[in-house]
C-alpha cells in the first residue's frame, strides 16, 4: 500500500502542469524587503541626486531600493515595474543588498504616478533562485515644472 502511494507521489510530481520553474529550489525563503515601505510616496526631483548636468533645477528622480540579505545569495535581482507595463523601470542584477536609479532627463508623469511594484529575489552562484520577497506597492509624488513652479522636492 505504501509503495503505491509513493508511486501515485511521484507521478503526480512528475506531471506536465506540476513541473517546477528551472530557477527555483526547493528550498525557497521569503526575502524581507526593507524600503520602500509599502504604500510609499516616493518624492521626485530630490535636491543634489548626482547629476551634474541636470538641465531644469528639480528635473528627474531618484529611487533606492533596499532588503535583507540571505544566505548563500551570490546575487539580487531586482524588478520594479508599473502595473501593466511592458518594460520594468528597473530589471537589475546587482551583489548588493541595495540599488539606486537616478534619471536625470526625466520625471514621472501625474497619469503614471500610482500602480509601482516592485519585488527581490536572492539566487545562487547558479543563478538560481533561493528567496523571493513579496511584491510591495508605492507611488510617486506629483511634479510640477511649469514656469514658476517651485521645484519637485524642494522645500518652500
Amino acid at each position: 500500500m505504501r509503495a503505491a502511494a509513493l508511486l501515485i507521489a511521484a507521478a503526480i510530481l512528475a506531471a506536465p502542469g506540476c513541473a517546477r520553474r528551472p530557477n527555483a529550489t526547493a528550498s525557497s525563503q521569503t526575502l524581507l524587503l526593507v524600503s520602500p515601505a509599502a504604500g510609499y510616496v516616493m518624492p521626485q526631483s530630490q535636491p543634489n541626486i548626482g547629476c551634474a548636468a541636470n538641465p531644469v533645477a528639480g528635473y528627474g528622480e531618484s529611487a533606492r531600493f533596499q532588503w535583507m540579505p540571505v544566505q548563500g545569495a551570490k546575487a539580487y535581482h531586482l524588478a520594479v515595474r508599473r502595473a501593466g507595463s511592458a518594460l520594468p523601470w528597473i530589471d537589475a542584477t546587482t551583489q548588493g543588498v541595495s540599488y539606486e536609479k537616478k534619471n536625470c532627463n526625466g520625471y514621472v508623469t501625474d497619469a503614471n504616478l500610482n500602480g509601482w511594484q516592485w519585488r527581490v529575489e536572492a539566487l545562487d552562484s547558479a543563478g538560481r533562485r533561493i528567496a523571493s520577497s513579496e511584491t510591495r506597492a508605492f507611488r510617486w509624488a506629483p511634479c510640477r515644472l511649469s514656469p514658476g513652479d517651485r521645484p519637485c522636492g524642494v522645500a518652500p
